[in-house]
Parts: C-alpha cells; structure tokens; sequence
C-alpha cells in the first residue's frame, strides 16, 4: 500500500512538473513582416541593414541563449537575438553622453548601439529604436545597457534621439523583444555577456 502511494506522488510530481514546462511555448517568436539589426559606431550605423552579421535570429522563450532573461520576456509576441556582439570602449574618436546617478557622463562612441526594424526586403528601416518613431523602448538590463528617457526635453542628458550605451565593454549576446503588457505592445532590449 505505501508503495502505491509513493508511485502516484512521484507521477502526481512528474505530471506537474512537466505541465509546468509545457506552459512555455517552443514557438520562435518571428515577427514575419520585419527584420531586426542592432546597430551602432561598431556596426557603421545605416550600413548594418542588410548584413548577415548585424541580423537579429528569432528564437522561442526556451531557446537557452535567453534563460537569464526569461522572467523578464513573459508575454513577448517577437523576440530577437544577436551572438558575439563586441562592444569596445575606445577608438571612435567622438563621445556618447549617458546619465549615471543623475550626473551626465562621457563614455567613447564605440559603446553605443540601436535596433533598426527594417520591412522584409527593403533597405530604409521603419525605425532606429529608441527614437520618437520607435516609440520607447526599457533596458532589461540597466547594469549594463543605458537607454535615455523617452522625452523630448530630459531634465538631465540626452533626449529620446539619444544613442544607448553599453557602460562596459566586452562580447554580448544582445536581445531585442516586443512584450504583451497590460498598456500595450513595449519594446524591450538587454545585454547578456558571454
């Protein structure tokens, strides 16, 4: 009898466990109208359209290259990602401002990125995200990807035309998603470092 019991709590568990696993979708999140890129000094900004290595892949909450993240892209409608992103921290010969504990801050050019979505087939992005047409977009991870406020007229720092800034350099998976909330359709981006 205590055999029996123990059986149908280890079935009862395995069951749960594996609902618990089909409750996430193995479903590559593609928006199939659009095309994705990150951009920026390292990938020659507008020059990124159209090139394989700048083209962010589709891929499904499962896929293992976003489990750091997963929590956080619950509800994402399309998600994207690009591998082996180098982000260096000198060498562009200009400067991106950023805002760190309120105080407007210098990093050098090459440390700034943006995520173009570009119609299947054409060259002209819809948008360079974040931009007043992108509408905002919310760093996943703020330690490691600044995005300015989405305001025309930002009490400190750059305004919503400002670049991103990844604040440290190094090699990076970069995720792009659109995520199902309560207000809407948001645009979501992070860095995972590799």
């Amino acid at each position: 009898m205590k055999k029996i019991k123990v059986i149908a709590i280890v079935l009862t568990l395995v069951l749960a466990l594996g609902s618990l696993v089909a409750c996430t979708p193995d479903t590559v999140l593609e928006n199939t109208e659009k095309d994705y890129y990150v951009t920026g000094q390292f990938a020659g900004w507008g020059d990124a359209v159209g090139k394989d290595q700048f083209r962010m892949t589709a891929v499904s909450l499962k896929d293992a290259r976003v489990a750091a993240l997963k929590a956080q892209l619950k509800g994402a409608k399309y998600l994207y990602i690009l591998e082996h992103v180098v982000i260096t921290d000198s060498g562009a010969g200009w400067t991106a401002q950023y805002v760190e504990n309120g105080a407007v801050k210098d990093c050098d050019g090459n440390q700034t990125m943006k995520w173009l979505q570009v119609a299947k087939g054409q060259e002209a992005p819809d948008w360079w995200a974040q931009s007043p047409e992108s509408g905002p977009v919310t760093s996943l991870t703020p330690d490691l990807l600044w995005i300015p406020g989405f305001t025309e007229t930002p009490a400190v720092g750059p305004d919503w035309n400002g670049n991103p800034v990844v604040l440290k350099a190094g090699t990076y998976t970069v995720v792009f998603a659109m995520v199902e909330k309560d207000t809407g359709l948001e645009k979501v981006a992070g860095l995972i470092a590799e």
